[in-house]
């Protein structure tokens, strides 16, 4: 069987680019920030080709998503999505448009969603069926995709099944994510969130009622959670569906 591997170009880029970041001290008040693009590429390179051997898929052309400039449908649920992130490194841009037009890969963004979306339609779209599908990133909430994940920091390489991709969504869902800027169901936290959401909706929906949020609170938070799939985008308008409680 063939291997597809699906690389978040997102956080290869923040990795190689801060890895090469040299700061300056010139004299008690004068400091410098400076960065080597070429540097950059070499390392982006060479974390490309380990994850590959990593993933037993040394051969294979990944393909690699970016997340465009401008604000996702995340955004548009929640206007403070992800505010407050650190700055990307100094090459960051410059980075991603060699990647994207001379490191000879095929590159995938689409207008409103992150790269973190744009692997999860990759990897559970019935074109690609055929092929052992692994997502090269050192994203958690990607182990709601049901394939194999590959975390490129820490060199693991985990098969997520159907449920248990489920059963992550739920919990952020509960729980939010600092990291992006939601908060969750209020006083839930991660050693209660688990038995609450292997309870499904109604036990979530309960949860935020004790809170004093309604289910529209929950749904909100469920939707900001979750990873794209296939099913989950409208491929005509190129839009996604926003989850709805099954």
């Amino acid at each position: 069987m063939k291997t597809l591997v699906l690389v978040d170009g997102d956080i290869l880029a923040y990795t190689a680019g801060a890895a090469v970041e040299r700061e300056t001290r010139w004299d008690d008040d004068t400091f410098t920030l400076a960065a080597d693009l070429d540097e950059a590429k070499d390392a982006f390179v060479t974390m490309l080709t380990k994850a590959k051997k990593e993933a037993e898929a040394a051969d294979a052309a990944p393909v690699i998503c970016f997340t465009p400039s401008g604000p996702t449908f995340r955004h548009a649920l929640w206007p403070t999505y992800k505010e407050g992130r650190k700055r990307k490194p100094l090459v960051h841009k410059a980075l991603v448009e060699w990647a994207k037009t001379e490191l000879n890969y095929p590159s995938v963004e689409k207008p409103g969603l992150e790269a973190d979306d744009c692997l999860g339609i990759l990897a559970t779209h019935p074109a690609n069926a055929a092929f052992r599908r692994v997502i090269v990133s050192g994203d958690k909430d990607l182990a709601q995709i049901p394939c194999e994940i590959l975390d490129f920091k820490r060199g693991t390489l985990t098969t997520i099944t159907e449920e248990e991709g489920e059963q992550l969504f739920l919990l952020q869902a509960l729980t939010g994510d600092p990291t992006d800027n939601y908060p969750g169901c209020p006083g839930i936290g991660a050693k209660r969130a688990p038995g609450i959401a292997a309870g499904g909706w109604a036990a979530i929906v309960a949860a935020y009622a004790k809170a004093g949020l309604t289910e529209a609170d929950a749904l909100i938070q469920a939707r900001l959670a979750r990873i794209l799939r296939y099913a989950d985008y409208d491929h005509q308008r190129k839009e996604p569906l926003l989850w709805e409680p099954r």
